[in-house]
């Protein structure tokens, strides 16, 4: 086997198995849906069990100041022909309650997130996903709008749906017309500032 013919299989994402983190400190930025990456070790090597398995999976809550985090160890193994790797370890963890304004939040798929965020980071050492990782597009690289679109946003009301639409396909990157944003808005008190930006 080529030392990087696992990786090169492994390393690209579809645009469509991507989504845009809509809260917390990574908002605006995009990450991998989780059942792309069953998918893809699935084509890769088998069927869960037989192609490739997880082993010694446990958890851990750690309590700081009124916050518990529960982080997750597991080991990911997968077959080549008839031979399994080695053991690959993989570490996550998730919030499993969270102080909030209207008291503490206890989260009931803590356990779950974070054995998915440690088999992100144990296939990682296979190069699932890595285009991401490396900067082009995903967790790690802000999608915000680019300076017009931007400016839009910033003329458009909050919460209206048209308002959730729009910012949804400028976030995806779509540029967004004056004769479009007409439909749903009055611009007629930012026309002159928008002939003036020179924006469309």
């Amino acid at each position: 086997m080529e030392n990087l013919e696992i990786y090169n299989s492994l390393k690209s994402v579809s645009p469509q198995f991507l989504k845009t983190i809509t809260a917390g400190r990574l908002k605006g930025m995009s990450d991998i849906k989780p059942q792309w990456r069953i998918l893809k070790i699935t084509e890769k090597f088998g069927p869960c069990g037989f192609g490739w398995k997880l082993q010694n999976v446990s958890f851990e809550y750690v309590t700081k100041d009124n916050e518990i985090v529960c982080n997750c160890r597991l080991e990911f193994l997968y077959k080549v022909g008839e031979e399994w790797s080695s053991p690959i370890p993989g570490t996550g963890g998730s919030k499993f309650s969270t102080v909030e304004s209207k008291g503490v939040y206890v989260s009931d798929e803590a356990e779950k997130m974070a054995m998915t965020d440690a088999v992100s980071v144990a296939t990682k050492f296979l190069g699932l996903a890595s285009d991401i990782y490396m900067g082009y597009g995903g967790k790690y690289e802000s999608k915000e709008p680019d300076k017009k679109n931007i400016t839009q946003l910033k003329l458009l009301k909050h919460g209206t749906k048209a308002w959730d639409q729009l910012t949804e396909r400028v976030s995806k990157g779509e540029t967004i017309t004056k004769e479009e944003l007409k439909k749903f808005f009055d611009l007629k008190e930012v026309e002159k500032e928008l002939e003036t930006l020179n924006i469309f």
